[in-house]
């Protein structure tokens, strides 16, 4: 009923996402049904391979639930469908490539290094993550996070810090991170627009009671 036509192909995702992971098929059934109704409401595919919404798995006393969540590339598309915006990025930021910042304006200075490290590839060397918005109006705001604070964040707000996307792809939920703060605190958007609803409902944990 949500999702009128494009119903079997969005049930079709959640199926596969969690025959592809098998603490999701041990998690509670309707906190799976509840967690993919989210992504429904927000028209945001629960695909894998599409990053804009994920299932995750979250034990919690010896029993197994499904965590809505939110990707990079969902936020942009539903921040895209708002119309609001001109631009928007999120990326990671290499050692060589941080410039500093100015506390007053909040800006932040990068500058990418040719045959610096991110041309050579050194994950190691990734210091910190950056957001990056520009409005229709005009307005501009960048917030750029060190990877100690985004794992600070992780471990105070994220029940799924051992398994899931936290474990698997750390750098996509740290961009992930700082796009959503940076769009929560600095982006334009309505208390009923779908971006503010994927905002405060990411991370959410449904019980068998929903």
């Amino acid at each position: 009923e949500v999702l009128g036509d494009a119903a079997p192909a969005f049930l079709a995702g959640v199926i596969g996402a969690v025959n592809t992971n098998k603490q999701l098929k041990e998690a509670n059934p309707n906190s799976v049904l509840q967690s993919a109704m989210v992504a429904a409401t927000l028209n945001l595919s629960c695909v894998p391979s599409l990053g804009q919404a994920a299932l995750v798995p979250y034990k919690n006393n010896g029993v197994m639930y499904a965590q809505f969540q939110v990707m990079t590339r969902g936020l942009i598309q539903l921040a895209q469908r708002t119309g609001q915006y001109r631009n928007i990025n999120a990326g990671e930021v290499y050692e060589d490539e941080y410039q500093g910042d100015d506390l007053l304006t909040g800006e932040v200075y990068f500058q990418r290094v040719k045959g610096g490290y991110r041309d050579q590839g050194q994950k190691d060397k990734i210091i910190g993550y950056f957001a990056y918005i520009e409005t229709v109006t005009g307005f501009k705001k960048t917030e750029y996070w060190t990877k100690a604070d985004v794992e600070v964040h992780r471990d105070r707000f994220s029940k799924s810090r051992f398994n899931g996307p936290w474990k698997d792809n750390f750098d996509a939920m740290a961009k992930k991170t700082v796009l959503k703060s940076l769009l929560n605190h600095y982006g334009p958007m309505s208390v009923d627009s779908k971006l503010a609803t994927a905002i405060q409902d990411d991370q959410k944990v449904y019980d068998a009671n929903g």
